[in-house]
C-alpha cells in the first residue's frame, strides 16, 4: 500500500513538470552538436566467406576461406564479374553483404578497418578476418561526415530531455521530503529484528 502511495504522490508531482518546448530542443541541437554528427564512411561491395576449418592463430592462411578470399580478390581485379562470384562462392544467407551498403566499421582489426575506409572508388581489398570468416572489400563510393538534420534528431532530443526532466523534478521531489521527515535507511540484508 505504501508503494502504491508513494508512486501517486510520484506521478501526481510529476505531471506537474512543464513539457520540452521547441526552444529547447533546438537550444540543445545548437549546443550539443557533437552528439549528432554522422562520422565519414564507405560504400562498398563484400564477398564473405565463413571460416571453413578451426581457426589458427598462427597461420591464417591454412582456413580455406582465406585462399579463396585471395583468389577472389584477383579474379576481381582481373575484372570478374562480382555478381557472379558472390553467386558462385558465399553462402545464400551472406550474399546480401554483396550488395552495395555503407561501412562505418566492423568487428576486426583497427588496421584492417582503416584499409577499407581508406579505399579509392572501384579498389579491392581482402580477404581481411572479420568476425565469423574472411571478406574481400571493393569500395563503389565515399560517403562524407555530416550532421543529422534537427527534424530527424528531434524526436530523440525530446525523449532525452523529457526524461532527464522528470528525473531531476523526482530527485529533488525526494530531497525536499527528507528535509521534512528524517529518513532511516536499512540495508537489503538487514531485518527490524536485526536492527533491536
Amino acid at each position: 500500500g505504501r508503494k502504491d502511495l508513494a508512486k501517486q504522490y510520484l506521478a501526481l508531482n510529476l505531471s506537474k513538470v512543464p513539457a520540452v518546448d521547441e526552444a529547447a530542443l533546438r537550444n540543445f541541437y545548437k549546443n550539443h552538436g557533437e552528439k549528432f554528427i554522422i562520422p565519414p564512411g564507405v560504400q562498398v561491395r563484400e564477398l564473405f566467406l565463413p571460416l571453413q576449418s578451426p581457426r589458427d592463430k598462427k597461420d591464417k592462411t591454412k582456413d580455406k576461406a582465406f585462399g579463396l578470399g585471395q583468389e577472389l580478390a584477383e579474379r576481381i581485379r582481373k575484372g570478374e564479374s562480382w555478381e557472379s562470384l558472390a553467386a558462385q562462392h558465399v553462402p545464400q544467407e551472406h550474399r546480401d553483404r554483396a550488395q552495395v551498403h555503407e561501412f562505418r566499421g566492423a568487428e576486426m582489426e583497427l588496421d584492417d578497418e582503416r584499409k577499407v575506409l581508406t579505399l579509392r572508388p572501384g579498389e579491392v581489398v581482402g580477404p581481411l578476418r572479420i568476425e565469423g570468416g574472411y571478406s574481400v572489400f571493393q569500395e563503389v563510393a565515399r560517403v562524407r561526415s555530416g550532421r543529422i538534420p534537427f527534424y530527424e534528431a528531434r524526436e530523440k532530443i525530446k525523449t532525452y530531455l523529457e526524461t532527464r526532466r522528470v528525473e531531476e523534478a523526482r530527485q529533488q521531489l525526494v530531497a525536499n521530503l527528507q528535509r521534512q521527515k528524517p529518513v532511516q535507511r536499512f540495508a537489503p540484508e538487514k531485518t527490524l529484528a536485526d536492527v533491536h
